[in-house]
């Protein structure tokens, strides 16, 4: 039979000549037609990343050997409750991938990589997803359902371990990275078959404290650690380890597809963890549309930070509204990627800071000169005790208004800056209009949006007229590949191609250039725009 192809996220081609040897080694392959051919020993997949085949992307078949090269696999953080309007349905969501991707090129500009899907599945059901921010039994339905969108990625490419690993500590919607040695699959008879224990070999395990990862167990306690390990030992009692008793911090990641051509397999991977995002943890990511308080994200937690100053003269309603920690950071990430000063003094502004939240994330991300500016002094009242707290130094805050430049030394000074991030349609109670009507929601910023009386757009500006000065002030204060990263908020049913398309005459006239764009969807109505740009 004339075997050609098996695939581990569509990368490898096995020669002819290789097959033999495959076989040899008790190794079931998979042929193009996904038929399936039987063995009784487990299905190995080895992956050969020696330079001359990086950028071809193949790999081959071979015997379970120490001397295979390894491969970098990414477990991203599935959508939360802040991130799943981003998905329009289950097969697009990216927003991880360019975060960690732009982090990637921030530290090496010339790394060449991709992120294909360790499952390639063949039908992907497309779940629209327009009206999952509504509140009640739409929001309740989806977070039941939860979103099957993939989170194991392999790095197919010429980047080095400890680039993703810079890069994936600071990437707030990574979990983590490891390098895989050997990867196994299983069908469901043979998972189900192997409930009897080999006492050796399960201390065998035991003696390597591996950790596991099992992707269908966010919440893997010790029992069922143990458990797992059981089953792993009864799998391997004919076999020897792969490459696990010679490595520090070894992982045995376990996930699960279910296919409707050859059923459901279970796949075990063997290799070493090299990395934990800011928000990850050393177990399994959570698959629920819940808020994550882990690491940076529960450390800079909005409800941590109201309790904090609750007893004292910090306004409650400043932090209320603040921008959450996951968008936040995801923000700032994005700007800070775009800073390439020599130096290692990045300089950051938030012309409508409010009560300094980005400036916050920034800083915690290693931004180190920071200027907030905000029309209202009184809404960062309280932030220099907050900075302090979190051993940051204090922002520069400044009284102004980014509608009158001029006025102002920071918001008029050319080459200033090397990143901008601003919220500026909330922080500034700038309204989104629907047929010349304020639509805005309250805002606690500015006094007189108290009473939300305001009824002529000649007493305040709308969204427009907030982008437009964003982006001059932009074009002018932000060096050569300097970022600016900010909201666009949209209302009505036309709402693609992105909004920023409309300025795309202010755009050229600024040298600024569209990174990317991604939508985060509301309502079927309302959505905002996710824009960096860069300064060319």
């Amino acid at each position: 039979m004339n075997h050609k192809l098996i695939t581990i996220a569509s990368l490898m081609v096995i020669n002819t000549i290789d097959i033999t040897t495959a076989l040899f080694a008790g190794v079931a392959v998979r042929s193009c037609q996904g038929r399936r051919h039987k063995s009784s020993f487990c299905r190995l997949i080895l992956r050969e990343r020696c330079a001359r085949c990086l950028h071809a992307s193949n790999g081959l078949i071979e015997k379970n050997t120490a001397a295979s090269i390894h491969q970098q696999l990414v477990i991203f953080r599935p959508p939360s409750r802040h991130t799943y309007g981003f998905v329009d349905d289950e097969s697009n969501y990216d927003l991880p991938q360019l975060e960690l991707g732009a982090l990637i090129h921030h530290i090496c500009e010339t790394a060449e990589f991709e992120f294909v899907p360790v499952i390639q599945r063949e039908h992907v059901e497309q779940r629209e997803l327009h009206d999952v921010a509504v509140q009640g039994k739409i929001r309740s339905r989806v977070q039941k359902s939860s979103l099957k969108v993939q989170s194991l990625y392999w790095m197919n490419g010429n980047i080095s371990l400890n680039v993703v690993a810079m890069a994936a500590s600071k990437a707030i919607l990574t979990h983590a990275t490891l390098l895989i040695n050997a990867s196994y699959e299983f069908t469901q008879d043979e998972w189900n078959a192997a409930d009897n224990f080999d006492d050796a070999k399960y201390q065998e395990l035991l003696g390597t404290n591996v950790d596991v990862i099992d992707m269908t167990n966010a919440n893997l306690g010790i029992q069922q650690k143990n458990s797992f390990l059981q089953r792993v030992a009864f799998l391997f009692h004919t076999r020897e380890l792969p490459f696990i008793t010679d490595l520090d911090d070894p992982i045995i990641l376990h996930h699960v597809n279910e296919s409707d051509i050859a059923g459901t397999i279970h796949y075990i991977h063997f290799g070493k963890r090299i990395a934990i995002g800011p928000a990850g943890t050393k177990g399994a990511p959570s698959q629920t549309l819940r808020r994550t308080h882990r690491g940076l994200l529960r450390e800079y937690a909005i409800k941590n930070r109201m309790n904090e100053y609750d007893a004292g003269d910090f306004a409650r309603s400043n932090i209320s509204t603040a921008m959450e920690p996951e968008i936040g950071f995801l923000m700032a990430n994005l700007a800070l990627a775009g800073s390439h000063d020599s130096s290692g003094s990045i300089r950051f502004l938030d012309p409508c800071c409010g009560s300094g939240s980005l400036l916050l994330y920034s800083a915690a991300l290693g931004a180190t000169q920071l200027v907030g500016v905000d029309s209202n002094p009184s809404v960062w009242i309280g932030a220099d005790a907050e900075f302090e707290n979190h051993g940051h130094a204090n922002p520069n805050f400044i009284e102004g208004d980014v509608f009158n430049p001029t006025k102002t030394i920071v918001l008029s000074t050319s080459d200033s800056f090397d990143a901008i991030v601003c919220d500026p349609p909330y922080n500034i109670g700038a309204p989104v209009f629907i047929d010349k009507k304020d639509s805005r929601p309250r805002n606690r910023f500015r006094d007189h949006n108290e009473t939300n009386n305001i009824s002529t757009t000649n007493e305040i500006n709308n969204s427009d007229d907030v982008t437009q000065a964003i982006l001059l002030l932009a074009g002018n204060v932000l060096v050569n590949r300097g970022r600016v990263v900010f909201f666009l908020p949209v209302k009505g049913k036309t709402q693609t191609p992105c909004a920023i398309k409309q300025y795309d005459d202010m755009l050229q006239s600024a040298n600024l250039s569209l990174v990317f764009e991604r939508k985060q969807q509301f309502t079927s109505t309302f959505s905002r725009w996710l824009v960096c740009l860069e300064k060319t």
